[in-house]
């Protein structure tokens, strides 16, 4: 077994080469899916990692509202065509990586047969525990479902709820939706007062949806009203939730999983010990698991924890970094404190915005864990006088404090990085807080600082812990990041704008950790849950070369749509931050192989930055809400971007876009082809998201949802196929770089060496290399991989592309700058596999220059034997 084997977990029986995420939907199942595999295959993939499988509210378009775990999603397509596929997958040497999701299902009275047996029997139901339910908190002991339009008393006397016969039973209508009805037989008299006095007797009480925060008795996704949270540290629900998933993974159908959100599970520890149970034969290693656990910097994965590693955002932060420098982000602030005339620190945001949630969102689970505090202080007469309010306030505030989504404080202790975390964060609290609540949060940290000795500390402290995650995710990446516009491709998930960006030694140092300790965990750049797609993201990092300019150009734009902006009754719409963040989602989009004038692509083009603003503005919730939405501001977005982006009254600014634009997106092509390179050769197991082996210029979902042109990449890859490497047909893929194949011929040459040699990158040496003598403003990262006679050398610009103009960053770009190689690389000569040029051997000093490694193509991937 490989010294580089994680000692928390044992390497897993399957190692994935490469993995490619599939999101499944109605039209796109199974079968459609078995017809991508050869597609895949022929990349370079060793692992289909599709969306949740298992039964989804009817019309789900990405399977996170499980109805049912213990059946195929019938919408995706049968048993029969679930196994053709896997057959599929196996006939090409693939395996099957699923997303689960242990956290929740959804609330559907008529899809989720669990959730309409609750409803029908209350506390009665077998399913009652499976479901994180409090029945004490309402009144009459009954489940509170927030599902009506208006309040009830009118919805009731409106006739908009009657009693209605079902083909067996008595239900509640309620626009089309229909809630069961016990110990009714039939229907009589349909008064109000009538269908009010059945509805008393139920075990469940509707209300206005309005109560949610403050009111709903169940712990839901974040503050997702239709998505209801199980209890998965009960066994009995554990294997309820497993029983399919546990049948697939035996008989080798499913050979990894990926786990949604673990941050909401009480005990994740538990529970990923109790996942590796569902493999049987553990005689040839662990079952492959990897979770969305998202790491704030600096933060480690849990010795723990029984799994291979997370999804990859820690890896997204640490590669993004990179390409933004380390003093080019307060550059950018000054800038859009310029822009917008408003300075803040991101610090400050984040902190605000984490109060906020506290106070609307998630204020009904802020108010139960006060009560549960109350309960604790008043066991002992020191405590005792602690008033609500106050030990409500310490926990706020100690929420607010922490700089990580949770602790993992439980029955057997506290570790010591939790202690240190929960300590800075008491110390943080305390000075925003004052002296007077210092007693009250003294005595917050000691529940969790102190041994558990009582079951009512345990179930604070156990539902704290999750009520932490989603405050962190609802406030810094569902609110402060669109708060913030400094640049956009900068508040991706799992970022940290508290700390300096990536210098190329602290990468290697991280990459480094990362094999060490989590040599399988996903290297991802995309998923379906970031900000930007990384092609996207790739060309918004290149502004970071070229600060001043782009501070120019924003204000003679701004002059120029001036009189686009639209007056409503006492103010100009957009507000300057939402125009700051409508010029970066243009550039992000800018369909550069077109006429910055034509109508047919510019059309589309705004309605995507209009539906991306409106959602901006509404998580910002500052102009417009999700709760509250301000309609008329919301249509001067969409006046202003149509005025701006259509050439009859936009000509002006297009044209004075486009040559930055085009400039740009050139700079964002090199970002792209380097992050390719350095995702594939680094330890880890790359991750490639639909549709990302060609350009993916996307926006937060649902504009990242659309399903890929699979015929177009196959023809594409057929062409690609029929040219042999060459410094010349890689120079034209470069020239032509907008159809995209220039991206799959580099996803191309990489993975499939990957997968040819399996061992030099699940277990090869990683070896930094280093740049010397460089004479301009552009950075390269190199390293190698090494395993017993085998080594791949990736050489990619990170860094200061932007400001070289319209050159590609080739040949004499790199005059005076050269790779130090390590020393058992001295002497070795490598074929680029990009251009099929030899490179090498290096001079007796490990020196090779860069303009002869990047002679055609701005990066390289070198391969020696």
């Amino acid at each position: 077994m490989s010294l580089l084997v994680p000692s928390k977990t044992p390497r897993p029986s399957r190692v994935p080469g490469a993995t490619y995420r599939l999101q499944l939907q109605p039209g796109f199942g199974f079968v459609e899916a078995m017809r991508v595999v050869p597609l895949l295959a022929r990349l370079g993939i060793t692992d289909c990692y599709v969306s949740p499988i298992t039964a989804a509210r009817p019309g789900s378009t990405h399977g996170y509202d499980v109805c049912d775990h213990t059946r195929l999603n019938p919408e995706l397509g049968s048993d029969a065509d679930f196994d053709t596929f896997v057959s599929t997958l196996r006939a090409h040497g693939m395996g099957l990586v699923v997303d689960i999701v242990p956290n929740h299902m959804a609330a559907d009275e008529s899809a989720n047969p669990w959730w309409r047996d609750v409803l029908e029997h209350g506390r009665d139901s077998r399913f009652a525990s499976h479901f994180d339910i409090d029945w004490a908190a309402e009144a009459r002991g009954r489940l509170v479902l927030p599902v009506l339009e208006h309040p009830y008393g009118r919805e009731l006397d409106d006739g908009k709820l009657r009693l209605t016969d079902g083909e067996h039973r008595v239900s509640v209508a309620y626009g089309d939706r229909r809630f069961p009805v016990a110990g009714e037989e039939r229907v009589a008299d349909q008064s109000a007062d009538a269908v009010h006095e059945v509805l008393e007797r139920q075990a469940y009480r509707l209300a206005w949806w309005r109560i949610a925060d403050d009111e709903v008795n169940y712990r839901r996704f974040f503050a997702v009203n239709d998505l209801v949270a199980l209890r998965m540290d009960d066994r009995l629900v554990f294997d309820d939730v497993h029983r399919l998933i546990g049948k697939l993974v035996r008989r080798g159908d499913v050979t990894g999983l990926r786990i949604d959100h673990p941050d909401g599970l009480a005990d994740p520890e538990h529970y990923f010990a109790s996942l590796q149970s569902l493999q049987q034969d553990t005689s040839r290693g662990t079952l492959y698991v990897v979770a969305e656990k998202i790491l704030t910097a600096g933060e480690p994965t849990r010795d723990t924890w029984a799994i291979h590693g997370t999804t990859g955002y820690d890896f997204l932060r640490a590669l993004n970094g990179l390409f933004l420098g380390s003093a080019e982000p307060r550059a950018l602030e000054r800038v859009q404190a310029w822009f917008t005339g408003t300075a803040t620190r991101f610090r400050d945001v984040a902190h605000r915005s984490k109060l906020a949630v506290m106070e609307t969102s998630l204020a009904g689970d802020i108010d139960r864990l006060a009560l549960m505090l109350v309960e604790l202080a008043q066991r002992d007469r020191k405590t005792r006088d602690f008033s609500r309010r106050s030990l409500r306030q310490a926990l706020v505030h100690l929420v607010a404090s922490l700089d990580v989504y949770r602790t993992y404080v439980t029955p057997r202790g506290v570790d010591a990085a939790d202690r240190i975390r929960l300590q800075a964060a008491l110390d943080r609290a305390a000075t925003r807080l004052g002296p007077v609540h210092a007693d009250a949060l003294a005595f917050v940290g000691s529940m969790f600082l102190t041994p558990i000795g009582q079951r009512c500390q345990s179930a604070f402290v156990t539902r704290a812990q999750q009520v932490m995650a989603a405050v962190f995710a609802k406030a810094v990446e569902d609110r402060a990041f669109y708060r913030d516009a400094t640049l956009v491709s900068m508040n991706e998930v799992g970022a940290n704008r508290l700390q300096p960006n990536t210098p190329a030694r602290r990468f290697h140092a991280f990459i480094r950790r990362r094999q060490a300790t989590d040599p399988f965990g996903l290297s991802a750049t995309s998923t379906h849950d970031t900000k930007l797609s990384e092609d996207a993201r790739a060309r918004l990092n290149a502004i970071a070369a070229c600060v001043p300019e782009w501070r120019q150009l924003l204000g003679s734009w701004r002059a120029v749509n001036e009189r686009h902006r639209v007056r409503l009754t006492t103010r100009t719409a957009p507000a300057r931050a939402d125009e700051y963040r409508f010029y970066q989602a243009v550039l992000a989009l800018w369909p550069c192989h077109r006429d910055p004038l034509d109508a047919s692509c510019l059309a589309p083009l705004a309605d995507r930055v209009v539906d991306y603003l409106v959602k901006s503005a509404r998580e910002a919730a500052r102009s417009t809400s999700w709760i509250a939405t301000d309609a008329e501001y919301e249509a001067a977005i969409a006046t202003f971007v149509r005025r701006v982006l259509m050439p009859d009254t936009g000509a002006e600014f297009l044209s004075a876009f486009a040559p930055f634009a085009r400039r740009i997106s050139r700079a964002g092509v090199v970002n792209s082809l380097a992050q390719v390179v350095l995702k594939v050769a680094a330890p880890g197991v790359p991750d490639f998201y639909q549709g990302t082996e060609r350009w993916a210029l996307q926006l937060v979902d649902p504009d990242n949802r659309l399903l890929p042109d699979y015929p177009a990449a196959a023809d594409m890859l057929d062409a690609l196929d029929a040219q042999a490497p060459s410094p010349a047909s890689a120079r034209a893929l470069l020239d032509r770089w907008e159809d995209g194949a220039v991206k799959m011929y580099v996803t191309m040459q990489a993975l499939r060496h990957r997968r040819q040699h399996p061992a030099l990158y699940a277990d090869g040496r990683y070896l930094p290399t280093r740049t010397v003598s460089s004479s301009g403003p552009a950075r390269v990262l190199a390293f190698a991989r090494r395993h017993a006679r085998k080594s791949v050398l990736v050489v990619a610009p990170y860094r200061g592309i932007a400001a070289s103009g319209d050159a590609w960053p080739v040949g004499d770009f790199w005059n005076g700058a050269a790779l130090r190689l390590p020393a058992n690389l001295r002497g070795r000569r490598f074929l680029d596999l990009l251009t099929g040029r030899p490179i090498g051997p290096a001079a007796g000093d490990g020196q090779v220059p860069l303009a002869d490694v990047l002679r055609d193509f701005p990066v390289a991937f070198c391969v020696s034997e």
